[in-house]
């Protein structure tokens, strides 16, 4: 006789190894370090993200990044990379003043502070935001050789 089996009864899956590393890892976007299984979305300002980028697209903010690399640099010629912060520089109320008159031929760059404000509350909830990214190589050890020796 051979082993019976109850069919509705199936045998238990195996366990996976939970062998995480406790080591960090180099984020490839930022090249900051972090730990793997604390990546959550969001966490690195530089990776692609999705949502930004269609915000920015539909809102028609690279107009106005245009405008204020052209009309509102400074001596040194840099610029403010996001264009509706407001620091504390000379720049300011240029950059604003440019928006203003901008906004009145671009009326889609109205909707750019409440999608970002949107996209502000995605990211703390973890809905949307980029993620750090391993760098390759790290993985496969294998480093770019900008000097190469031959002899």
């Amino acid at each position: 006789m051979g082993i019976e089996m109850n069919p509705s009864q199936q045998p238990p899956l195996p366990l996976k190894p939970r062998h995480k590393s406790k080591s960090q890892i180099r984020c490839r976007h930022c090249n900051e370090l972090y730990f793997d299984d604390n990546n959550p979305r969001g966490a690195c300002e530089y990776a692609p993200d999705i949502v930004r980028s269609c915000i920015n697209k539909i809102t028609c903010i690279g107009c106005a990044q245009c405008i204020c690399y052209h009309c509102a640099a400074d001596a040194e010629g840099d610029f403010a990379q996001h264009p509706c912060d407001c620091t504390d520089d000379e720049n300011c109320t240029k950059r604003w003043c440019c928006l203003t008159f901008l906004s009145i031929f671009v009326p889609c760059l109205w909707l750019y502070p409440p999608l970002k404000i949107c996209h502000w509350c995605g990211v703390k909830c973890g809905a949307c935001g980029g993620r750090h990214t391993i760098l390759e190589a790290w993985v496969n050890n294998d480093f770019p050789r900008y000097f190469s020796v031959e002899m």
